[in-house]
């Protein structure tokens, strides 16, 4: 009887972490659904932390396939990391490898590359330190049977058992005669970067994905939604990474409450963010995704939230000094200018910030913003400028001049909403102020701290 092509082999550890749990399930679905003429199957390792169970992840699934293969018959094998999903049909993906014995995402050399574990050499055994090379991440590496065999028969001993599998699997391999093979494609889609949604726009294997998005985060704030109120309503839009606001920002987002008591606020996390857009603005998330920072992320959802619900955006680090809403009361759109000296630094003739924003629902200029962003290009340049330019206010500034009815468009005074230039309002902070802070303070609404989070990139 012949056997199958090829049976996937899925690293998972006992977590109790339910949300890791439910996200292994999905992972473990798409290999099915891609590969419905794959074995895919659980490896599960004894071990009860998931460090424990990566540094020794290749150990585990050789033992189980040492343990297993009498009833195995498959000629190939796909070693994968639980926090691993996929959207594609593995063996159209690896064809360009497939008679390789061993095929991994990323092959590293002493001798070429700078990398951590390479520093661990010396704790190899003597006789395998000449083979020393990696394979990183330890996850979407394809292995022939005869080479299961082969490598299971070594990387077992205790000689091995103190160092990384990403380490430790590539040297046995390459010592028993299986030089790793690096896989062309597998460098767009499985990283080690910051856990962000991949855009779709290379199926493959991706990883890692260890949190799933939960549909029903926007439930709190169904109700607004479908509001067929023509006026802006009175609800205060704040984002943050997650629920928990830094401890230094407290006092300006209490300061927006005590003036304004009787408006709802509503704080946006990361995860809401994205589900928003998925949800009402799905020809947009490929484009929400390829951004290359998160801020640009921040920057354009806060346009998309104001153009469907209404209201006003206000940034964490702004404090307010006195009820805004003479300032908006007869506008349907209000935005606020940053200090002239900022301005000339960018040698602009004003510069509109996008740290406070109001707007009725559905409005024209935000129309006008929403499709300037879908005309995003990635450029890799200067971070500082490309966020400015991108989504930031140098952006938002060049779209306000474009605009026709620009009469639309209150544009407050950067007296009363961003007195203080940045180097001001850091000395503000420092309890360095003049009399002509103290001046421009007592004519203010609001006060920008500029804190400038983002810059660390």
């Amino acid at each position: 009887m012949k056997k199958r092509e090829l049976t996937i082999l899925v690293s998972w550890y006992d977590s109790k972490d339910q949300a890791e749990a439910d996200c292994f399930e999905e992972n473990m679905k798409t290999f099915r659904k891609h590969n419905p003429e794959c074995e895919v199957v659980c490896v599960k390792s004894l071990l009860e932390s998931s460090s424990e169970s990566y540094s020794l992840m290749d150990v585990s699934l050789l033992q189980w396939y040492s343990a297993n293969k009498d009833s195995l018959d498959a000629e190939r094998f796909l070693l994968i990391d639980w926090a691993c999903w996929c959207d594609v049909n593995v063996k159209e993906y690896y064809k360009g490898v497939w008679n390789a014995d061993v095929a991994g995402p990323s092959v590293k050399y002493p001798e070429r590359d700078s990398w951590y574990w390479f520093e661990t050499i010396d704790q190899l055994p003597v006789q395998s330190r000449l083979y020393a090379t990696g394979i990183l991440p330890f996850c979407g590496i394809l292995v022939s049977e005869r080479a299961m065999d082969d490598i299971s028969s070594e990387i077992w001993k205790p000689d091995y058992l103190n160092l990384e599998s990403e380490l430790r699997f590539a040297t046995v391999a390459t010592m028993m005669g299986f030089d790793p093979v690096p896989i062309p494609v597998c460098s767009r889609s499985l990283n080690w970067n910051e856990n962000l949604p991949f855009d779709g726009r290379h199926p493959g294997l991706h990883y890692p994905r260890k949190r799933m998005v939960h549909e029903d985060c926007l439930r709190s704030i169904d109700q607004h939604f479908n509001n067929p109120a023509e006026d802006m309503p009175k609800i205060f839009h704040q984002t943050w990474k997650t629920v928990h606001i830094p401890e230094h920002y407290e006092k300006a987002v209490h300061s927006w409450k005590v003036m304004h008591p009787d408006w709802e606020f509503i704080l946006w996390t990361d995860e809401m963010n994205r589900v928003f857009i998925k949800t009402f603005f799905p020809d947009f998330l490929l484009i929400y995704d390829s951004y290359p920072h998160n801020i640009q992320r921040v920057d354009a959802v806060r346009y998309f939230i104001l153009y469907q619900l209404g209201g006003v955006f206000v940034d964490l680090d702004f404090e307010c000094l006195e009820n805004i809403e003479p300032l908006i009361a007869d506008y349907k759109c209000s935005f606020g200018l940053e200090p002239p000296a900022h301005a000339d630094q960018k040698s602009m003739d004003f510069l509109i910030c996008n740290a406070f924003m109001a707007s009725y629902k559905s409005n024209d200029f935000f129309r006008k913003i929403l499709d300037k962003l879908y005309l995003f290009e990635v450029s890799r340049g200067n971070y500082f400028f490309d966020v400015l330019a991108s989504t930031g206010p140098t952006f938002l500034s060049l779209t306000y001049a474009e605009y026709a009815h620009k009469d639309e468009v209150n544009l407050i005074s950067s007296e009363k909403l961003y007195p203080l230039t940045a180097s001001e309002a850091e000395r503000l902070v420092d309890n360095d102020m003049d009399d002509v802070m103290i001046l421009k303070m007592e004519n203010a609404y609001a006060v920008h701290y500029f804190s400038g989070n983002w810059l660390a990139g």
